[in-house]
């Protein structure tokens, strides 16, 4: 379970209720880099949202999340949100029907400072065969920087490929007068 008080005065006080989830539904990991797989056939029941809630100890750099499988129902959807309590902004969503394999898949990236939550809705009985598959890894460095010299190139991330959802590379271009 994930509590996030703040603002609370002192001697204040505050009331919450819980609902039980099936073990392994909803997880939090401060790894560097991971994976989760959401599917049908897991600990997901009919009608529920089950979370992985990611908050990297390297605090520093972007997370860069990855999608290799997404195979979703017209009642599954699978939401990117960045911070940790599913109250941030949505960053990608994907809702059934919805089939991607193999063909480039988008990547979202979120700064390690926010944190981000992945969440995945199965709301009817269905085959156990849809889900998807979700990887992160944090980079120190993604994209952006300082070009100096008279000439050169840059990419920018994923090229050719579909750029990342809320990537931000700045480039700051810089030359010498002679």
């Amino acid at each position: 379970m994930l509590v996030v008080v703040s603002n609370l005065a002192a001697g204040e006080l505050f009331n919450a209720s819980f609902t039980s989830v099936p073990a392994g539904c909803d997880t939090l990991t401060s790894a560097t880099s991971g994976s989760r797989t959401f599917s049908a056939s897991s600990s997901v029941l009919i009608n529920q949202t089950c979370s992985w809630t990611v908050a990297p100890v390297q605090t520093t750099g972007t997370a860069v999340i990855s999608l290799s499988s997404v195979n979703l129902r017209a009642d599954e959807s699978l939401t990117v949100s960045s911070g940790v309590d599913g109250s941030g902004q949505v960053l990608a969503q994907f809702t059934g029907p919805h089939y991607l394999q193999g063909a480039p898949l988008p990547q979202v990236y979120v700064p390690a400072t926010q944190r981000f939550r992945v969440s995945y809705t199965r709301l009817a009985a269905g085959s156990p065969f849809t889900g998807a598959v979700v990887q992160y890894s944090t980079l120190p460095e993604v994209c952006g920087g300082r070009l100096s010299q008279p000439k050169g190139s840059l990419q920018t991330p994923n090229y050719p490929n579909q750029y990342p959802i809320n990537a931000k590379c700045e480039w700051t271009f810089s030359s010498r007068c002679d």
